[in-house]
Protein backbone atom coordinates (compact mmCIF):
# COMPACT_ATOMS: atom_id res chain seq x y z
CA UNK A 1 0.00 0.00 0.00
CA UNK A 2 1.32 3.15 -0.86
CA UNK A 3 1.63 6.14 0.92
CA UNK A 4 -1.70 7.84 -0.28
CA UNK A 5 -3.57 4.77 0.43
CA UNK A 6 -1.90 4.76 4.28
CA UNK A 7 -3.48 8.48 4.74
CA UNK A 8 -6.31 7.69 3.78
CA UNK A 9 -6.80 4.83 6.14
CA UNK A 10 -5.59 7.14 9.17
CA UNK A 11 -8.20 9.79 8.22
CA UNK A 12 -11.05 7.33 7.91
CA UNK A 13 -9.76 6.05 11.66
CA UNK A 14 -9.42 9.82 12.58
CA UNK A 15 -13.02 10.77 11.20
CA UNK A 16 -14.73 7.40 12.97
CA UNK A 17 -13.32 8.10 15.88
CA UNK A 18 -14.05 11.86 15.80
CA UNK A 19 -17.45 10.89 15.21
CA UNK A 20 -17.76 8.14 18.26
CA UNK A 21 -15.95 10.68 20.66
CA UNK A 22 -18.64 13.54 19.08
CA UNK A 23 -21.62 11.00 20.08
CA UNK A 24 -19.98 10.35 23.91
CA UNK A 25 -19.74 14.39 24.18
CA UNK A 26 -23.47 14.49 23.15
CA UNK A 27 -24.04 11.80 25.49
CA UNK A 28 -22.50 13.00 28.41
CA UNK A 29 -23.93 16.38 28.14
CA UNK A 30 -27.20 15.44 27.58
CA UNK A 31 -26.84 12.93 30.99
CA UNK A 32 -25.70 16.15 32.88
CA UNK A 33 -28.91 18.52 31.66
CA UNK A 34 -31.29 15.93 32.92
CA UNK A 35 -29.39 15.50 36.07
CA UNK A 36 -29.15 18.92 36.73
CA UNK A 37 -33.17 18.92 35.70
CA UNK A 38 -34.01 16.41 38.23
CA UNK A 39 -31.90 18.51 41.02
CA UNK A 40 -33.50 21.53 40.26
CA UNK A 41 -36.88 19.96 40.02
CA UNK A 42 -35.46 17.78 43.92
CA UNK A 43 -34.56 21.99 44.86
CA UNK A 44 -38.10 22.89 43.81
CA UNK A 45 -39.76 20.41 45.42
CA UNK A 46 -37.89 20.79 48.95
CA UNK A 47 -37.96 24.20 48.98
CA UNK A 48 -42.09 24.31 48.54
CA UNK A 49 -42.16 22.13 51.69
CA UNK A 50 -39.82 24.50 53.84
CA UNK A 51 -42.33 26.91 52.95
CA UNK A 52 -45.21 24.49 53.98
CA UNK A 53 -43.32 24.01 57.23
CA UNK A 54 -42.31 27.72 58.34
CA UNK A 55 -46.01 28.78 58.17
CA UNK A 56 -47.23 29.05 61.55
CA UNK A 57 -50.86 29.01 62.33
CA UNK A 58 -53.09 30.61 65.37
CA UNK A 59 -53.36 27.91 68.09
CA UNK A 60 -49.64 26.56 67.69
CA UNK A 61 -47.77 26.32 70.48
CA UNK A 62 -43.77 26.67 70.84
CA UNK A 63 -43.07 23.10 71.05
CA UNK A 64 -45.14 22.63 67.49
CA UNK A 65 -43.27 25.80 66.04
CA UNK A 66 -39.52 24.35 67.10
CA UNK A 67 -40.35 20.94 66.02
CA UNK A 68 -41.49 22.67 62.22
CA UNK A 69 -38.73 24.60 62.47
CA UNK A 70 -36.24 21.78 63.14
CA UNK A 71 -38.08 20.18 60.01
CA UNK A 72 -37.58 23.01 58.18
CA UNK A 73 -33.61 23.07 58.95
CA UNK A 74 -33.22 19.54 58.10
CA UNK A 75 -35.09 19.95 54.47
CA UNK A 76 -32.75 23.28 54.17
CA UNK A 77 -29.72 21.08 55.13
CA UNK A 78 -31.06 18.86 51.95
CA UNK A 79 -30.67 21.45 49.33
CA UNK A 80 -27.53 22.18 50.72
CA UNK A 81 -26.16 19.32 50.49
CA UNK A 82 -27.98 18.62 47.15
CA UNK A 83 -26.39 21.81 45.50
CA UNK A 84 -22.99 21.24 46.92
CA UNK A 85 -22.34 18.96 44.06
CA UNK A 86 -22.47 22.00 41.47
CA UNK A 87 -21.00 24.02 43.53
CA UNK A 88 -17.74 26.19 42.68
CA UNK A 89 -16.72 26.64 45.61
CA UNK A 90 -17.60 25.05 48.94
CA UNK A 91 -17.04 26.25 52.06
CA UNK A 92 -15.18 24.16 54.97
CA UNK A 93 -17.95 23.50 57.78
CA UNK A 94 -20.33 20.08 56.96
CA UNK A 95 -23.35 20.47 55.79
CA UNK A 96 -24.74 17.10 57.99
CA UNK A 97 -24.15 19.28 61.69
CA UNK A 98 -25.76 22.32 59.98
CA UNK A 99 -22.78 23.99 59.86
CA UNK A 100 -23.33 26.77 58.74
CA UNK A 101 -25.84 27.63 61.39
CA UNK A 102 -23.40 27.31 63.31
CA UNK A 103 -20.85 28.91 62.21
CA UNK A 104 -22.99 32.32 62.09
CA UNK A 105 -23.95 31.81 65.42
CA UNK A 106 -27.78 31.20 65.18
CA UNK A 107 -27.45 27.44 66.90
CA UNK A 108 -24.43 26.92 69.65
CA UNK A 109 -23.08 23.45 70.09
CA UNK A 110 -22.58 20.95 73.03
CA UNK A 111 -18.33 22.41 72.05
CA UNK A 112 -19.52 25.36 72.18
CA UNK A 113 -21.20 25.54 75.30
CA UNK A 114 -19.27 23.10 77.24
CA UNK A 115 -15.96 25.93 76.42
CA UNK A 116 -18.72 28.63 78.52
CA UNK A 117 -19.49 26.31 81.28
CA UNK A 118 -15.59 25.67 81.74
CA UNK A 119 -14.57 29.40 81.35
CA UNK A 120 -13.06 30.74 84.64
CA UNK A 121 -15.19 33.57 84.67
CA UNK A 122 -18.76 31.59 84.64
CA UNK A 123 -19.14 30.97 88.88
CA UNK A 124 -22.96 29.52 88.63
CA UNK A 125 -24.89 27.42 86.45
CA UNK A 126 -28.62 26.86 86.53
CA UNK A 127 -29.70 23.61 85.04
CA UNK A 128 -34.01 23.27 83.87
CA UNK A 129 -34.13 19.87 83.29
CA UNK A 130 -37.28 18.09 83.24
CA UNK A 131 -34.79 14.64 84.17
CA UNK A 132 -31.46 15.81 85.46
CA UNK A 133 -30.07 14.79 82.60
CA UNK A 134 -26.94 14.03 81.08
CA UNK A 135 -25.31 15.26 84.59
CA UNK A 136 -27.34 12.03 86.04
CA UNK A 137 -25.55 9.40 84.28
CA UNK A 138 -22.96 10.84 81.73
CA UNK A 139 -19.79 10.33 82.83
CA UNK A 140 -18.15 12.80 81.16
CA UNK A 141 -20.60 15.65 81.63
CA UNK A 142 -20.19 14.18 85.11
CA UNK A 143 -16.46 14.61 85.10
CA UNK A 144 -16.92 18.78 84.09
CA UNK A 145 -19.49 19.06 86.67
CA UNK A 146 -16.75 17.64 89.42
CA UNK A 147 -13.87 20.12 88.26
CA UNK A 148 -16.13 23.06 88.15
CA UNK A 149 -17.39 22.52 91.59
CA UNK A 150 -14.01 21.97 92.93
CA UNK A 151 -12.97 25.22 90.96
CA UNK A 152 -15.87 26.57 93.43
CA UNK A 153 -18.77 27.06 91.30
CA UNK A 154 -22.23 26.31 91.97
CA UNK A 155 -24.86 24.28 90.29
CA UNK A 156 -28.24 24.06 90.92
CA UNK A 157 -30.65 21.95 89.06
CA UNK A 158 -34.41 22.99 89.08
CA UNK A 159 -36.71 19.36 88.09
CA UNK A 160 -40.26 19.16 87.55
CA UNK A 161 -42.48 17.88 90.73
CA UNK A 162 -43.51 14.99 89.46
CA UNK A 163 -39.96 13.75 88.34
CA UNK A 164 -40.28 9.79 90.03
CA UNK A 165 -37.75 8.68 92.91
CA UNK A 166 -36.20 12.33 92.84
CA UNK A 167 -34.14 11.93 96.28
CA UNK A 168 -32.88 8.48 94.65
CA UNK A 169 -32.21 10.58 91.52
CA UNK A 170 -30.11 13.12 93.67
CA UNK A 171 -27.94 10.46 95.26
CA UNK A 172 -27.09 8.73 91.50
CA UNK A 173 -26.40 12.68 90.28
CA UNK A 174 -24.19 13.82 93.29
CA UNK A 175 -21.94 10.30 92.54
CA UNK A 176 -21.77 11.25 89.09
CA UNK A 177 -20.31 14.50 89.48
CA UNK A 178 -18.05 13.42 91.94
CA UNK A 179 -19.05 14.36 95.44
CA UNK A 180 -21.23 11.68 97.02
CA UNK A 181 -21.48 12.85 101.05
CA UNK A 182 -18.37 14.88 100.64
CA UNK A 183 -19.89 17.98 102.55
CA UNK A 184 -17.79 20.03 101.83
CA UNK A 185 -19.14 20.18 97.89
CA UNK A 186 -22.77 19.52 98.83
CA UNK A 187 -23.60 23.01 99.37
CA UNK A 188 -22.68 24.10 96.31
CA UNK A 189 -25.10 21.87 94.64
CA UNK A 190 -28.91 22.38 95.02
CA UNK A 191 -31.58 20.65 93.57
CA UNK A 192 -34.89 22.40 93.74
CA UNK A 193 -38.73 20.70 92.66
CA UNK A 194 -40.75 23.30 90.84
CA UNK A 195 -44.69 23.12 89.92
CA UNK A 196 -44.79 22.57 85.72
CA UNK A 197 -47.79 24.87 85.57
CA UNK A 198 -46.18 27.85 87.20
CA UNK A 199 -43.56 27.60 85.37
CA UNK A 200 -43.20 30.97 82.76
CA UNK A 201 -42.90 28.86 79.73
CA UNK A 202 -43.18 25.65 78.41
CA UNK A 203 -40.01 23.50 78.50
CA UNK A 204 -40.82 20.52 77.10
CA UNK A 205 -38.37 17.47 76.65
CA UNK A 206 -35.47 19.62 76.66
CA UNK A 207 -32.74 21.15 78.85
CA UNK A 208 -32.82 25.19 79.53
CA UNK A 209 -29.44 26.29 81.18
CA UNK A 210 -28.40 29.44 82.93
CA UNK A 211 -24.50 31.07 83.21
CA UNK A 212 -23.42 33.46 85.90
CA UNK A 213 -20.05 35.66 86.01
CA UNK A 214 -21.04 37.31 88.30
CA UNK A 215 -23.09 36.88 91.59
CA UNK A 216 -27.40 35.50 90.27
CA UNK A 217 -28.41 37.70 92.91
CA UNK A 218 -27.43 41.08 90.31
CA UNK A 219 -27.83 39.20 87.34
CA UNK A 220 -30.33 37.27 85.12
CA UNK A 221 -26.75 35.86 83.19
CA UNK A 222 -26.93 34.38 79.74
CA UNK A 223 -29.85 31.69 78.71
CA UNK A 224 -29.51 28.52 76.17
CA UNK A 225 -32.36 26.28 75.09
CA UNK A 226 -31.60 22.67 74.28
CA UNK A 227 -32.57 22.07 70.63
CA UNK A 228 -34.66 18.12 70.82
CA UNK A 229 -34.13 16.77 67.41
CA UNK A 230 -36.65 14.52 67.43
CA UNK A 231 -34.83 11.87 65.52
CA UNK A 232 -32.07 11.52 67.18
CA UNK A 233 -31.34 9.75 69.87
CA UNK A 234 -28.68 11.93 71.68
CA UNK A 235 -29.89 15.13 73.58
CA UNK A 236 -27.49 18.45 73.92
CA UNK A 237 -26.00 18.31 70.43
CA UNK A 238 -27.29 21.77 69.58
CA UNK A 239 -28.67 24.65 71.56
CA UNK A 240 -30.45 28.07 70.93
CA UNK A 241 -29.46 31.30 73.19
CA UNK A 242 -33.36 32.58 74.79
CA UNK A 243 -34.67 35.95 73.87
CA UNK A 244 -33.88 38.99 76.26
CA UNK A 245 -37.69 38.68 77.69
CA UNK A 246 -37.41 34.67 78.01
CA UNK A 247 -34.56 34.92 79.71
CA UNK A 248 -35.92 37.88 82.29
CA UNK A 249 -39.45 36.22 82.71
CA UNK A 250 -37.54 32.30 83.64
CA UNK A 251 -35.05 34.26 85.93
CA UNK A 252 -37.12 36.26 87.88
CA UNK A 253 -39.36 32.98 88.15
CA UNK A 254 -36.22 30.77 89.17
CA UNK A 255 -34.85 33.46 91.33
CA UNK A 256 -37.76 33.15 93.72
CA UNK A 257 -37.65 29.45 93.96
CA UNK A 258 -34.20 29.77 95.25
CA UNK A 259 -35.12 32.54 97.21
CA UNK A 260 -37.59 30.05 98.91
CA UNK A 261 -35.95 27.41 98.61
CA UNK A 262 -33.34 29.21 101.04
CA UNK A 263 -35.49 30.96 103.03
Amino acid sequence: MDLVGWLSVVSGIIGVLSFIFAVWVWMRSDMKVRELTGALQTVYDISGSILWETINLKGEDAETRLRQAERAIGLASGIHTLSSKYASAIPGYHSTEIGVLVERGVIVSQAMLTNIETSPSVKEVWLVTPDLEPDLSEPSTGAIVSRNLKNGKRYVYFVPTTLQNLSDLIVRLKFNVGIGSTKSYLRNVLVIPVEAADFPISIGTGNMIFFFKTDSTSSRGDAFREIVLTRVADRGIFWQECTDSETESVYQFLRRKIGEKEA
